[in-house]
C-alpha cells in the first residue's frame, strides 16, 4: 500500500508513505511498521520498486563472497548479524589466513577480523549473548595444536584456550552451549588422553574434560567432527566412533553414542553401524526423543538409550532429521548415479516412524556422491526445504524451488542462508533467499542442524502454566537454570505497555522476549538481556502490539544460580513519551556521534539534547524519527568536555524524559555508529544548531 500524502507542516513537501504488512489470513493483514520518505528518496525508492514488488520465495535477495572459502555454515546472532569464518580448506593452501566476519543482514560486510592463525577452523558458534566461539587446528613444527576460541559482537577478541598440543592429529569440533552456559568442545586424537570432550567456561576456564576411551572403557574410539547435544535435562550427547577387530582380525568401524551428566560424568554408551562416517548430529523431539541417523537408517532412542523404533536405510549420504511442531520427522538420504546426476529421497516420517511421504531430490552432476541434503530447514509457514533447493509444504507437494546449497539456516526474519559452491567448499559463497516465512524457522524442538541459527545446539524447556499479568501490578517470580516462565496480557493497539524487570538474588542473566501468537513483537531487538541493564538499573521493555489479543512475555533463565533466582515484573501502560535507553553510551570529543534513542511514545517533533552541568545543554545537527519506538540524533562533540550528561527528549505538548548521567565523553576520537547508514534510510529529519 503506497500512497502520496501532503505534509501538513510543510506543505511544499512531497512525502511518500511505505506500510509494511504481516501476512495474517486471506486479503487480512498486520500493519507491522511505516516508513515516512521525503522527495529525494521517492527518486530511489522508484529504481528498487520493480525488485521489491516482485520478490517472492526462492529469489535471490543478496550473496557474500571472499577470495578465500566458506567451508562451514554460518551462524546469525538475535541482532541478525551474521557471523562465518574463511579460510584454507586443504594442505596446498597453506598459508591462507584465517578470517573471522560479521555481515550485516543485507548482505554488506559489518567487519572482518585476521585471527591470526592460518590452520583449519570449524563453523562458529554464538551464546545467547551473541559471543561467537570457535576452534582452529593449526599446525606447528612438531605437530598441532588445537584450540578454542572467543570473540565479542564487535570483533574484538575475548579469550583463547589451548585444547591439544603437539599431537599428529588433532581435530577440534564445532562448539556446543550446555545448560550452565559453558562451552562444550570436542577434540579427536586417536589413542591419546586429549582426545573426548571438553567443558570450558564462558570465561574461558577449564571445567571438566570426558575422556572416551579411559571413561568409557573404549580402546580405539575417538569423537566425530560433528558438534554434540544438549537436552532437555542437560543430558549432553556425544557422537563418536570405535574400531573394533573381528576374529579374523578386521577392523570395522561402529558409530557411538555417549550420554553424559551435566557435570561430564557417563550415564551409558550405545554402538550402531557406521559406513563411511555416516552418523550425523543429533536432533531431538519435543517429548526428549533421540534421532540419529546412522550408516543402516534413522533411529528413534529413549533418554535410556533403549531403541523406540528404526526405520531402514543405505543411502551414501544422510542427512541430521528436522522435527515438525506436529512431530513429524523429515530425513534425507541419496543413493542413485544416474547419467553422473546423484538423486536421493526426502523422507517424512511420523512420531511413530511410519513413512508418511517421500519426494525424490537432485544436487547436480558432480564427480563424488555428495552429501545429498547435508540440511533441511523448518520454517515457520511449515515449508521444508532440502539441500537441493526444493520446497515442500507438510504433505509432500512442491512449493518453489531455486539453486542448491549446503549448510541451511533460517534466520528469524525467514531469509534463508545457504553456502553455495561446486564442491561446497570450493569458490564458495554465502547466498541469502527469501521464503514464504515471516517470522522464521519453525516454533519446533528441532526445526534446523544444531536447533537454532545460532548453532547452540541445545533444546530449552517449554514454558510451564501461563501467569497473567495485569498492568500496574508487580508480580514476584523466580526462575531456575534454563527454566521459561511465561507471563500474558490483554493488549490494545495503540496502547504502547512498558514492561520492568528488577533482578533479584541469585539472578545474573535472562532473556525477555514477546510475541502475540507466533509473531514477535519489536523483531529489532530480539532477545534482550538483563546484562543490559538500563541506565534507571532496572530492565525495560516496550512492546507496541499489532492487535487486539493476548500478548505473551517469555522469561528464559539463562546464567541462574543453583538454587534459583528471584526477580519482580510489572507491565504499565506509557502514555507519553519515555526514553528507555541510548547507544553508544560513551563518546569522544572529537568529530560527530550518532545516538540510537530507543522507548515509547517518539513522535516526528521529537527533539533530542545532551544536558550537562550548569546550564550546559547541545542540540543536535539532525535527528531521524524511525519509529514511535525509535530515533537518531548526530551530535558534534568537538571539544566537548569530559564528563557524564542527561540525553533528554522533548514532545511539543508532551511531558520530558530524561536519562541521568547516560552519556560518558572522553577524551579523542571514540565514536562509534557502526551499521548506522547500512541499516536504515533517513525518514524525517529535523535541522538544529546549537
Amino acid at each position: 500500500m503506497i500512497h502520496t500524502p501532503i505534509n501538513r507542516a510543510h506543505p511544499q513537501r512531497m512525502e511518500l508513505l511505505i506500510v509494511y504488512l504481516l501476512p495474517h489470513k486471506k486479503n487480512e493483514y498486520y500493519i507491522l511498521s511505516t516508513h515516512i520518505f521525503s522527495f529525494q528518496h521517492i527518486f530511489y525508492l522508484i529504481l528498487l520498486l520493480p525488485s521489491i514488488l516482485s520478490a517472492a520465495a526462492g529469489d535471490l535477495k543478496w550473496e557474500f563472497s571472499t577470495i578465500y572459502q566458506f567451508r562451514y555454515p554460518p551462524a546469525v546472532g538475535s541482532d541478525e548479524t551474521i557471523y562465518i569464518i574463511s579460510g584454507r580448506r586443504s594442505s596446498s593452501q597453506v598459508g591462507a589466513p584465517l578470517l573471522l566476519y560479521a555481515v550485516n543482514n543485507d548482505g554488506s560486510q559489518k567487519w572482518m577480523v585476521d585471527t591470526g592463525e592460518q590452520g583449519y577452523a570449524r563453523a562458529v558458534t554464538l551464546d545467547l549473548n551473541n559471543s561467537i566461539y570457535f576452534t582452529c587446528n593449526e599446525n606447528i613444527s612438531n605437530g598441532q595444536i588445537t584450540s578454542l576460541y572467543a570473540y565479542n559482537p564487535d570483533g574484538s577478541q575475548k579469550w583463547s584456550y589451548p585444547l591439544a598440543e603437539n599431537l599428529s592429529s588433532t581435530v577440534g569440533i564445532q562448539p556446543t552451549i550446555d545448560s550452565h552456559g559453558n562451552i562444550l568442545v570436542g577434540v579427536r586424537a586417536i589413542n591419546h588422553e586429549s582426545n573426548g570432550l571438553y567443558a570450558i567456561s564462558s570465561a574461558g576456564q577449564f571445567v571438566w574434560q570426558f575422556d572416551i576411551n579411559r571413561t568409557a572403557g573404549f580402546e580405539n574410539a575417538s569423537v566425530t567432527s560433528y558438534p554434540p547435544a544438549v537436552g532437555l535435562d542437560g543430558t549432553i550427547y556425544l557422537i563418536g566412533n570405535n574400531l573394533v577387530q573381528d576374529d579374523d582380525g578386521i577392523y570395522q568401524e561402529l558409530g557411538l553414542l555417549v550420554a553424559l551428566n551435566p557435570d561430564g560424568t557417563l550415564q551409558w554408551t550405545k554402538s550402531f553401524v557406521e559406513t563411511l562416517g555416516r552418523l550425523q548430529p543429533l536432533s531431538i523431539g519435543p517429548d526428549g526423543t533421540l534421532y540419529l541417523s546412522t550408516g543402516d537408517g534413522l533411529y528413534a532412542l529413549h533418554l535410556d538409550g533403549s531403541v523406540k523404533w528404526s526405520y531402514p536405510s543405505s543411502g551414501n549420504a544422510h542427512s541430521t532429521p528436522v522435527v515438525d511442531i506436529d512431530g513429524t520427522i523429515y530425513w534425507s538420504l541419496g543413493n542413485l548415479l544416474v547419467d553422473e546426476i546423484w538423486t536421493g529421497g526426502l523422507k517424512a516420517l511420523s512420531p511413530d516412524g511410519n513413512l508418511k511421504w517421500e519426494r525424490s531430490l537432485t544436487v547436480g552432476n558432480y564427480s563424488y556422491p555428495p552429501a545429498i541434503g547435508l540440511d533441511i530447514t523448518l520454517d515457520n509457514d511449515r515449508t521444508v526445504y532440502s539441500s537441493d533447493g526444493q520446497a515442500f509444504d507438510t504433505d509432500g507437494n512442491y512449493r518453489y524451488g531455486s539453486s542448491g546449497g549446503t549448510h541451511l539456516v533460517m534466520a528469524a526474519d525467514g531469509t534463508l542462508l545457504t553456502v553455495v559452491g561446486n564442491p561446497p567448499y570450493s569458490n564458495s559463497r554465502i547466498v541469502a533467499r527469501e521464503t514464504s516465512s515471516v517470522a522464521g524457522p519453525a516454533p519446533s524442538s528441532w526445526p534446523m542442524v544444531q536447533h537454532d541459527a545460532r548453532h547452540s545446539g541445545f533444546l530449552p524447556p517449554e514454558p510451564g502454566e501461563t501467569i497473567s499479568l495485569s498492568p500496574g501490578q508487580p508480580v514476584d517470580g523466580m526462575v531456575s537454570q534454563y527454566q521459561i516462565v511465561r507471563y500474558s496480557y490483554e493488549a490494545e493497539v495503540g496502547r504502547t505497555l512498558l514492561v520492568e524487570l528488577v533482578p533479584g538474588d541469585g539472578l545474573e542473566t535472562v532473556l525477555l522476549d514477546a510475541s502475540q501468537g507466533t509473531a514477535h513483537l519489536n523483531p529489532r531487538e530480539g532477545e534482550v538481556s538483563t546484562d543490559m541493564l538500563s541506565p534507571r538499573g532496572t530492565y525495560e521493555f516496550g512492546i507496541s502490539p499489532i492487535q487486539n489479543s493476548s500478548c505473551f512475555i517469555s522469561l528464559f533463565g539463562y546464567a541462574v544460580a543453583s538454587g534459583g533466582g528471584s526477580y519482580t515484573i510489572t507491565a504499565r501502560y506509557i502514555n507519553e513519551p519515555y526514553l528507555i535507553d541510548i547507544s553508544p553510551r560513551e563518546s569522544g570529543n572529537s568529530g560527530t556521534v550518532t545516538l540510537r534513542l530507543s522507548g515509547l511514545g517518539f513522535t516526528e517533533s521529537s527533539d533530542v539534547s545532551l544536558l550537562g552541568a550548569g546550564s550546559f545543554r547541545l542540540l543536535p545537527e539532525q535527528v531521524i524519527y524511525t519509529s514511535a519506538t525509535e530515533l537518531y540524533a548526530t551530535f558534534d562533540m568537538q571539544d566537548i568536555r569530559q564528563a557524564y550528561y542527561d540525553v533528554r527528549i522533548d514532545t511539543p505538548g508532551e511531558p520530558s524524559s530524561t536519562l541521568e548521567d547516560v552519556l560518558k565523553v572522553g577524551n579523542g576520537f571514540e565514536n562509534i555508529a557502526d551499521g548506522f547508514w547500512t541499516l536504515m534510510v533517513p525518514v524525517l529529519t529535523n535541522a538544529a544548531s546549537r
